[in-house]
């Protein structure tokens, strides 16, 4: 709630800290996830008439993005609408800030975006599953074990966008529902060019285009750090 960023800085080959690089001044926005751009950040929160919006260091709104349209959400409260899209989504940015990818952790759904000087806009939006869920006295959701994860990384290059999907229920899987078998990769238009099914599921990673390959952490019973070359 303090709306503070922090980055970690290597002060030395063996010195690591944290220093804090941005605070968004605003107390009228309750934020859930903030993804930084450049001079502009894009974020969720506790929104009631829009999914996603573009603010600048001083908790302005310059543009916004509606919350997805399916039949499964179309008339729930509105106050329901973050529980079920804002709190578990993930960001990555094209090299040059222009493009953005959004998917979310609780469903299967993923959206692209573009920026530029009017704001941000949805240029393809691919859902793949819709959120198993309960509305809880009107305010908010609850999700039952039925209900397929969806996405839990993204990454990107210039060329295509890297992502780690579940697709695991609770039921079936219990804790290890958050662990993605699945890397899903796409090109920039948002059409789906290759899947790759891992052996050791992963549950976050980060994408090396020097080396093309990927970095994943896991359970393995133990904590463990895994790359696979693609």
């Amino acid at each position: 709630m303090q709306k503070k960023m922090n980055e970690i800085v290597f002060s030395s080959d063996s010195t690591i800290s944290i220093q804090e690089i941005y605070k968004i001044d605003t107390e009228a926005l309750v934020l859930f996830r903030v993804n930084p751009l450049d001079t502009t950040f894009i974020v969720t929160g506790m929104f009631e008439d829009y999914w996603l919006a573009e603010i600048n260091i001083n908790g302005e709104i310059i543009s916004t993005i509606d919350y997805p349209i399916r039949e499964e959400t179309k008339n729930i409260p509105q106050i329901v609408q973050p529980t079920l899209y804002s709190s578990s989504v993930r960001f990555t940015n094209s090299p040059d800030n222009k493009r953005i990818v959004v998917a979310t952790a609780n469903q299967g759904l993923i959206s692209f975006l573009s920026r530029s000087g009017s704001g941000i806009k949805e240029y393809k939006q691919l859902k793949y599953h819709a959120p198993i869920f309960t509305v809880i006295e009107g305010a908010s959701a609850t999700y039952s074990r039925e209900n397929i994860e969806g996405f839990f990384a993204v990454d990107c290059d210039d060329n295509y966008i890297y992502s780690l999907y579940s697709g695991r229920t609770y039921n079936k899987h219990q804790t290890s529902a958050l662990f993605c078998e699945h890397l899903l990769v796409y090109d920039w238009e948002g059409n789906p060019v290759k899947r790759y099914i891992m052996d050791i599921p992963l549950r976050t990673f980060c994408y090396n285009k020097e080396m093309n390959c990927i970095y994943g952490l896991t359970e393995n019973p133990e904590g463990v750090l895994v790359e696979y070359k693609l």
